[in-house]
Formats: structure tokens, C-alpha cells, sequence
């Protein structure tokens, strides 16, 4: 098929304009936010029951997602145009470090410690979607902090592959439990996943799914493991771009 240079004008027009309002959309969204976050901290001076402290908590963090969320759109649109169809750079470090920092209130008041491990062989900048991973990870920090039995959450970043131009990741998040997840071992954990959101409308498992499709866009799934010690894992692998001058100096 031959493209004409009106054709591609058009479609660079098509792209501007859509920024726009992408990042017109940003604005009002984060205003939103920002006077959801505000009438937040607001009940936070009346409110004592602590199960009604523990549902304003979980409110604030998925706020502080969104906003987050909101920044990196309007972030994108400053961008070249085209560049909102691909991967960007991101700092891979900063961004779970973030996601920790946003569930560090909640984990706070259930006295849970967060533990990250960063294998050093992994660049600090890469390319890759960073809004996905932010939202598989914040989720997988929910499900485990809301499981957890006092005892820390270890959160792991491993390098699995190294092909130059393409790195896999591995990212995993290990928690203590008392009672393993009672899934058949014959089905898959994306079943079990499916079978507890249909049968409890359970927000966590509902979160889990969501967190699996965003990694099968990515060719891979979310995984469960039960460790020794009583401690649960699951895991999934996304692959990125390392930066130009990182292949260089490797």
C-alpha cells in the first residue's frame, strides 16, 4: 500500500490533536484527585474505627495510583507524538520504589516491613510500559499486604535474560502465609484467579486479574509458587529495551 505525504500529515495532525485532549483530560482528572485527596485527609481527623480507618486507607492509595497515573500521561503528551504508541524510558528502580512508597502507609499500620531487592545487573533506565508494571505491581503489593501474617513482604527484581537489544525481567513477591491458597494443583493459578473473582466479586482477586491480563499483553502470566517456610510467591517475567549507551558499556 502507498502512503502519500497528505497522508502522513494527516495522521501526525490525528496524533497532536489526540495529545491534546489526552492532556487536557490529565489536568481535569488531577484536579479531581487532588480535591478527592483533600476531603481524604479530612476524614482522616474524624474518623477512629480502625476498620473505617483501614477502607479511607485503601481509598487514598488507589488516589495516589491514579495521580500518579495522571502525571505520566501528561508527562507522555510532552513527548514526540508517536512516542505514546511505544515503549518510553523509564527508571525501572524509581518506578517499584514508588509503587512501595505508595502502600507504605497501609503497611505502616498493620506494622508490615517492605523489603526490595534490585539485581544490580539490571540498568537503572530501560524502555517499556512503566504505566502496566506500575499496576501490576501496586496490585500484587495489595493482594500481599491484605494477606500477609506480620511478617514482611519481599519484593524482588531479577535479570533473566540478557539478550543486548532485550532484557527479561523477572519481578516477585514473597510473603509469609499460614495457609497456602487453596487452588487445585492439576488447574492453572490464572483459573483459580478467574474462579475467586466470579465466585466473590473479591476486589484483591479482582485485582490479581487484572494484573494477569496486563501481563499476558506482555507473553507471560502471573505464577504461584509455596516456598519452604510457610511463604508464598508469585512471580511473572516482562521484557524491556535497555538504553543504547547501556549496550555500549556492557
Amino acid at each position: 500500500m502507498n502512503v502519500n505525504n497528505s497522508d502522513t500529515e494527516y495522521c501526525c495532525e490525528f496524533s497532536k490533536d489526540k495529545l491534546l485532549i489526552i492532556k487536557n483530560l490529565s489536568y481535569d482528572i488531577k484536579n479531581a484527585i487532588n480535591g478527592l485527596s483533600g476531603f481524604i485527609n479530612l476524614l482522616d481527623k474524624y474518623i477512629t474505627d480502625p476498620e473505617y480507618k483501614e477502607l479511607l486507607n485503601q481509598v487514598r492509595y488507589s488516589g495516589a495510583i491514579l495521580n500518579y497515573l495522571s502525571d505520566d500521561l501528561v508527562n507522555m503528551t510532552k513527548e514526540d507524538s508517536s512516542s505514546i504508541l511505544n515503549s518510553v524510558k523509564i527508571n525501572l528502580r524509581g518506578l517499584l520504589t514508588k509503587a512501595l512508597a505508595l502502600i507504605k502507609c497501609q503497611a505502616d499500620d498493620k506494622n508490615i516491613k517492605l523489603n526490595f531487592d534490585y539485581d544490580l545487573n539490571i540498568p537503572t533506565e530501560v524502555y517499556g510500559n512503566g504505566v502496566k508494571l506500575l499496576e501490576i505491581i501496586s496490585n500484587l503489593l495489595e493482594y500481599s499486604l491484605y494477606y500477609a501474617d506480620n511478617s514482611p513482604i519481599h519484593l524482588e527484581v531479577l535479570m533473566l535474560r540478557n539478550e543486548h537489544t532485550m532484557l527479561g525481567i523477572q519481578f516477585s513477591i514473597t510473603k509469609k502465609c499460614t495457609s497456602p491458597l487453596d487452588f487445585d494443583k492439576d488447574s492453572s493459578f490464572e483459573n483459580y484467579i478467574y474462579k475467586k473473582v466470579s465466585a466473590k466479586r473479591d476486589k484483591v482477586f479482582l485485582g490479581l486479574a487484572i494484573s494477569n491480563e496486563l501481563v499476558k499483553q506482555s507473553g507471560s502470566l502471573l505464577s504461584y509458587e509455596r516456598l519452604d517456610g510457610l511463604q508464598d510467591r508469585i512471580s511473572f517475567i516482562m521484557n524491556f529495551e535497555p538504553c543504547p549507551c547501556w549496550i555500549q558499556n556492557y
